[in-house]
């Protein structure tokens, strides 16, 4: 597991990568440059996102 973000102001986001390089989002919150940096900007290897709760 990953931590790309957390704190109440910039946001969560978590990345959990499998052996196989595919990649499962949590909580993706924050800014999505942040997330593209956070997972190497290998987009085509997320295979899901999971968003336990959200924000006003």
């Amino acid at each position: 597991m990953k931590v790309i973000s957390t704190g109440s102001q910039s946001g969560n986001c978590y990345a959990l990568t499998s052996d196989s390089g595919e990649i499962l989002l949590l909580d993706f919150g924050c800014e999505a440059n942040r997330i593209l940096r956070g997972i190497s900007y290998k987009i085509s290897n997320v295979v899901g996102a999971v968003l336990s709760h959200e924000h006003g």
